[in-house]
């Protein structure tokens, strides 16, 4: 509410992780819950901005996410459930993060919380990367096979 408040009042968004001094501490767990609590505040003004119609403030919201990305190098993985809950299945603010994922995420970021990642933005993501991926590219199916023998046990996938 304080964020939708400060919009109304200034059109600007105030936030503690775009401040110059602040930054991202991985062990600091006041400095850690005050990310997530800020990132979840700003998808939640998101989507109430999408029900008040208020495309000027979406479009701020997601200017002010991208920023905190780039400066953090962090996605706010905790608020995907969230926006899956409360958006509808064409919503900017899940495309952004699906491609957010797609482009920036390691293998290691899903795999260690993967309950933070809704089955449907799992989809959409491979739906992406099906689009994008160059489908002329075969594979031998020799890589797949398994090693027998005396072969050497360094098939790849």
């Amino acid at each position: 509410m304080r964020l939708l408040v400060q919009w109304l009042y200034c059109e600007k968004l105030r936030l503690l992780q775009l401040e110059d001094d602040w930054k991202y501490q991985a062990g600091d767990d006041d400095n850690c819950e005050s990310s997530k609590s800020e990132d979840k505040s700003l998808v939640e003004l998101w989507v109430l901005a999408d029900r008040l119609i208020m495309p000027c403030l979406q479009n701020e919201v997601l200017r002010r996410i991208n920023q905190i990305r780039e400066k953090n190098r962090l996605s706010p993985t905790s608020c995907f459930v969230y926006v899956y809950n409360n958006t509808a299945s064409n919503s900017p603010l899940r495309r952004y993060f699906v491609r957010d994922v797609y482009h920036r995420l390691s293998a290691e970021g899903v795999g260690s919380e993967p309950e933070r990642f809704p089955h449907q933005m799992l989809l959409e993501v491979l739906i992406l990367h099906a689009e994008r991926s160059n489908h002329e590219t075969q594979f031998s199916i020799r890589d797949l096979f398994v090693p027998e023998g005396g072969e050497s046990e360094t098939a790849q996938i």
